[in-house]
């Protein structure tokens, strides 16, 4: 008798505490344990706990860019609590990510009746009229914002960067630097402090001088973006695209990389590159297309290498890995992977004027665990002069695999490059800057440079048209 009432004592006890750090868990609303931790509520919850719950799971689906989790769980949050003025902003930010963003503003205006005094609301608002090229509402939401919450330095980030993608280089520098005048007071702070920090080092340089005329514009472009002319380059551009998907030792594999690169493909088809695409690729294969690649540059040309799939750093640098590989031990690596720097000399000694290189490689992976305890991501890159390298993580960063068609990534990288008169370092900085607002900042890729010319994304007219 004395066994059983100590037993149901340590029950009542602990039963309490366990549900207590669900709580906790659940409402940083971050990661694979804030997941678990809501979905544990949810199964006892009720009332407006339960739509706490399902809120807070959402949160933590849209930061591991499960989007349409996401929008299922701040859909059950909503209904649950018509009044939760962050769900509609969740789902707002869920479907502005997907590419809906009638449906964000929808959210948005929801979220707005119901509290017209959260500034957040509004800046919301104005990221869903910028991924719209609509400047000047998107500047307007953001003006709102401000005035709602001076300190809101993530607004004044926002606004200044509408003002750059309208060429008002004066009134941007103006924003960038209030947002690094207001405090830090949490991620979006960060994330706010960091990008008007680089491109406060973009604005306070003297604008470009006017492209000749002679240098042809393409229909329907808007001319002139974030202050530069924008012109069509004629030179011979060359991609290779390959997604590695199909790893035998995954379990699962990903699921990713062959789709960012089709659409990789059409999207820089449509752009005048002439693209080879490779997807599911052994060592022999990813050499024999590495080598057709390299045969087909002129001098003076520009190419770019786009690669998803498994990477890894060792001895300092970064390797590609094959369908093929079979990698028990770091000496493995050197054998079956292929080295991103020699790679790039090569092109560079094939007379490539122009390196672009897009790394979707910073997956967990499974050889890693076979000579090392954790994942060390990818390393610097040393290019040659004449590169862009634009990876999906910074250096020694992995990023969680998502089931969505995209990851996010993938998802701004696209969206940057179908800007008017884009610049390929105007893509890869804001591709940066998008990816950090959106994850708060938990995933910031790594930019190097090395460019001495500006290279446009924008296809040349033919001759004779």
């Amino acid at each position: 008798m004395h066994g059983r009432f100590v037993l149901l004592l340590s029950l009542v006890l602990v039963a309490p505490a366990a549900r207590a750090d669900d709580r906790a868990a659940c409402a940083a609303a971050s990661g694979e344990e804030a997941i678990e931790a809501c979905g544990q509520l949810i199964m006892s919850a009720t009332g407006r706990d339960l739509a706490d719950a399902h809120r807070h799971r959402c949160t933590a689906w849209l930061r591991n860019g499960e989007l349409e989790l996401a929008i299922a769980g701040c859909s059950e949050a909503v209904r649950l609590n018509p009044n939760d003025v962050d769900a509609y902003n969740a789902r707002g930010n869920a479907l502005r990510q997907k590419g809906d963003h009638a449906g964000a503003l929808a959210d948005y205006d929801s979220a707005a009746r119901l509290n017209p005094k959260r500034a957040v609301t509004f800046n919301n608002r104005g990221l869903a009229f910028a991924d719209r090229r609509d400047y000047a509402r998107a500047i307007a939401e953001y003006g709102e914002a401000i005035r709602l919450d001076p300190t809101f330095a993530a607004a004044f980030t926002n606004r200044g960067l509408a003002y750059e993608r309208r060429g008002d280089r004066t009134s941007a520098r103006a924003d960038f630097e209030k947002a690094l005048a207001t405090p830090e007071q949490d991620s979006s702070g960060q994330w706010a402090r960091d990008a008007a920090r680089d491109r406060l080092a973009v604005v306070t340089q003297p604008a470009p001088p006017p492209r000749a005329k002679s240098a042809a514009v393409p229909a329907g472009s808007q001319g002139v973006r974030r202050g530069i002319a924008g012109s069509a380059d004629r030179r011979q551009r060359l991609a290779l695209v390959i997604g590695n998907g199909d790893y035998p030792n995954a379990d699962p594999p990903p699921n990713q990389p062959t789709k960012h690169a089709r659409a990789l493909a059409g999207e820089l088809r449509l752009r005048g590159f002439d693209v080879a695409l490779g997807e599911n690729l052994t060592k022999s294969a990813m050499e024999r297309a590495i080598t057709a690649f390299k045969s087909k540059i002129k001098p003076g040309s520009a190419v770019l290498l786009f690669y998803s799939g498994y990477g890894i750093q060792t001895g300092r640098q970064t390797y590609l890995i094959p369908v093929d590989a079979r990698i028990w031990t770091e000496r493995d690596v050197l054998r079956d992977g292929v080295a991103i720097e020699q790679l790039l000399a090569e092109l560079d000694a094939q007379g490539a004027a122009i390196k672009l290189v897009i790394l979707d490689a910073s997956r967990r992976n499974p050889f890693e665990r076979n000579f090392r305890s954790g994942s060390a991501g990818l390393g610097a890159i040393a290019a040659p002069a004449g590169s862009l390298v634009l990876s999906a993580a910074g250096l020694g960063k992995i990023v969680n695999e998502s089931t969505g068609e995209h990851s996010l990534f993938v998802s701004e990288l696209l969206k940057e490059m179908r800007a008017p008169a884009a610049t390929a370092e105007e893509v890869f900085s804001y591709t940066r800057i998008g990816v950090s607002r959106a994850s708060e900042s938990e995933q910031v890729p790594w930019l190097a440079s090395s460019l001495a010319e500006n290279f446009s994304f924008a296809q040349a007219p033919r001759a004779g048209r």
